[in-house]
């Protein structure tokens, strides 16, 4: 892919709409359903620890927080019921995000925090900074850091960044000249749909034996067999609208999986970025989430500024 069309996917994929509409639907802890059960576990741990070791007072924020997953697990450390004072922010509109016991700002972009510099004691982020650019928004989230930067990112070399690339092929496949869309609009228009329907499923059948990610194929099976079986029991204008609402759908997936590649931090990008967090003060490691085989998921880099008096 050329630099202009991953700077054109960055774009897109930071988009409020594409977002939003994720989190509208996605549950709390949305960006970690996709990793075993062991794995989410140690990851949540982590965060606990983390949370728990925040003095009485200590304000914290969550850059690219979604729903408030990280700041629902300081909740459950009791932090906030020590007076920690809890801010999230994400670009996703905030009518679409959640909170309680703490505040939720949509609409930011991390790479331009609204915030005076050392504003808060402690930084977070979760899948969410390198969103907005790795290094720009990591620069933002240290400068409103007073004292510890703890940052999880998805990493390039990992399988969910693999098989978010082989989503977002897939329904480039799929939503490509000729394929689902218009064939579907003009069954629906010429009474063929069972006939185009069928055909579409055998040939997602095919694409499904040779994935080694099929969870959006399997999808899309089923939708296309629900969509035959209410085809004669809808008014034409109905059933188009269901098949446009689910191509739209489908084009945000792929905006958002082609999003979530094409942000994916690489080991020397995390590696830099330690060297790059050390030059602006900050006593800085980084280490690999592992999954459950042991291959890379993500990497943490954990920051401390060196003159920080705040945190215990």
């Amino acid at each position: 892919m050329r630099a202009s069309d991953n700077a054109t996917h960055a774009q897109a994929g930071r988009s409020e709409e594409h977002w939003g509409d994720y989190w509208v639907d996605a549950g709390l802890h949305g960006c970690t359903a996709q990793f075993p059960e062991a794995v989410q576990r140690e990851v949540a741990a982590r965060w606990r620890a983390l949370f728990a070791t925040l003095p009485d007072g200590a304000t914290l924020l969550d850059i690219g927080c979604g729903k408030g997953a990280l700041l629902d697990l300081a909740g459950a450390t009791g932090a906030l019921a020590r007076g920690i004072q809890a801010t999230g922010v994400d670009l996703a509109p905030a009518a679409t995000l959640s909170g309680e016991g703490f505040d939720i700002h949509g609409g930011i972009d991390a790479a331009a925090l609204p915030f005076a510099d050392r504003s808060f004691d402690c930084v977070v982020s979760q899948f969410g900074i390198e969103y907005a650019g790795f290094k720009p928004a990591l620069a933002e989230a240290a400068r409103v850091c007073a004292g510890q930067l703890v940052v999880l990112s998805h990493a390039a070399e990992g399988v969910v960044t693999e098989q978010a690339a082989e989503q977002a092929a897939q329904i480039d496949e799929l939503l490509g000249p000729s394929r689902v869309a218009e064939r579907l609009r003009t069954a629906q228009e010429d009474g063929s749909i069972d006939a185009v329907i069928a055909t579409l499923r055998d040939e997602l059948a095919a694409m499904i034996g040779e994935a080694t990610n099929t969870g959006i194929l399997d999808q899309l099976y089923v939708s296309f067999g629900e969509i035959a079986r209410v085809a004669p029991l809808m008014p034409p204008a109905e059933l188009a609208a269901a098949i446009d609402f689910m191509v739209t759908q489908l084009g945000r997936h792929r905006v958002r999986m082609g999003a979530l590649a094409d942000a994916a931090v690489r080991g020397e990008m995390a590696e830099s970025a330690t060297a790059m967090l050390t030059a602006a003060g900050f006593e800085t490691t980084m280490s690999a989430q592992l999954s459950g085989g042991g291959d890379v998921v993500g990497y943490w880099l954990v920051a401390r500024r060196n003159d920080a008096d705040t945190l215990s």
